[in-house]
């Protein structure tokens, strides 16, 4: 465990790529015919339920529930990493494991920066989502 402050943590964690898309490619793999629908609906369904997470750990923050928080940037940290937006993970990582150690102090800043992580991450899903869709188009004409 660190005492570092939150900015020390989050710093290298801006350096990671958004998206990891090597995921995405072994989705397909493991998809085949069935990719692009399952691939639109896990892109939605990640920036849909991530928002509310974020939303939760924002409340929890507020209102100093610790555990709420911590549980919240777990299930962050995991739904990221399955879709391979592997900023956001990290800096969920970093929030549940200062949780973990009793505190909230100095989470917002990185709260912050989760949700601007998240968002860029949802635009560049967004893009990908019109790259599955056109592929899924050429392949059909």
């Amino acid at each position: 465990m660190t005492d570092r402050p939150a900015q020390e943590i989050a710093d290298p964690i801006q350096a990671l790529p958004l998206l990891d898309r090597s995921v995405t490619e072994g989705f397909r793999e493991l998809m085949g015919a069935d990719f692009d629908s399952f691939a639109i609906d896990i892109v939605n369904t990640y920036c849909i339920s991530s928002s509310e997470l974020i939303a939760i750990m924002a409340d929890a923050l507020e209102n100093d529930e610790r555990g709420i928080f911590q549980r919240s940037a777990h299930t962050l940290k995991s739904s990221s990493a399955q879709i391979g937006a592997l900023r956001v993970a990290e800096l969920a990582r970093a929030m549940e494991e200062q949780a973990k150690m009793g505190t909230l102090d100095g989470a917002a800043p990185m709260l912050e920066s989760t949700l601007r992580a998240f968002q860029l991450t949802c635009e560049t899903l967004s893009a990908v989502k019109v790259e599955i869709k056109a592929a899924g188009f050429e392949r059909n004409n």
